[in-house]
């Protein structure tokens, strides 16, 4: 499987999908996800006590994940990325395809967020980076997340996939409208003056939390 394998900052999520060289495929939305396995509270302990975990970092971390898909999944490519309370996880290349979401992988990008959000809270460095990680994509190809179609266009949740079996994914603590807000004003920061705002009560759909 062909992952990029690294674990970066914002800064560092920034000046990747910047140096991006779109030759063919382009997403046409986003799915976000939330990863269940490993909860906060699991990846915090990672953090906390690597040495519980077979000397546990990021990386090979990340490698395990593309073992696990390659090898027990039978995936030839995972999400595009895994969005922490600490940095982002590059995973499948943003410039193909990913495995993730069975009724649209071959038009949107996924992105994992780490945490059970069924469960735990939804917020800090997980809400920061997701928004931003969310805003930085969608600033990058011109794609408007506020500007929803279902299974065309905008921010989609994994669970409003048909044909998943993940019916809570990314759980009832993430907010489907206020995520939206968040990334659509993350942009206008960014970018002032670059994105017509389209109002979120009209174009969010029909999935908010659960």
């Amino acid at each position: 499987m062909n992952i990029v394998g690294k674990f970066v900052d914002l800064a560092g999520f920034a000046a990747h999908v910047e140096g991006l060289v779109f030759t063919g495929w382009r997403p046409q939305f986003v799915v976000v996800h939330n990863t269940s396995i490993p909860s906060l509270a699991t990846f915090a302990d990672w953090l906390a006590h690597p040495e519980k975990h077979g000397g546990w970092t990021h990386e090979k971390w990340l490698q395990n994940l593309a073992s696990y898909y390659a090898n027990e999944q039978g995936w030839k490519a995972g999400p595009h990325a895994f969005v922490c309370p600490d940095g982002i996880g590059l995973f499948t290349p943003f410039t193909q395809h990913g495995t993730h979401s069975p009724a649209w992988n071959d038009r949107t990008w996924g992105i994992e967020t780490v945490g059970e959000f069924e469960t735990e809270p939804f917020g800090d460095g997980s809400q920061t980076n997701l928004i931003a990680v969310l805003g930085i994509l969608h600033a990058r190809i011109g794609l408007n997340p506020a500007d929803y179609k279902f299974g065309v266009r905008g921010i989609h949740f994994h669970k409003e996939d048909p044909v998943t079996t993940h019916k809570t994914c990314p759980g009832r603590n993430m907010d489907k409208s206020a995520l939206v807000n968040g990334v659509v004003a993350y942009m206008q920061l960014a970018h002032p003056g670059d994105h017509v705002v389209v109002p979120i009560s009209a174009h969010v759909g029909a999935v908010e939390g659960s």
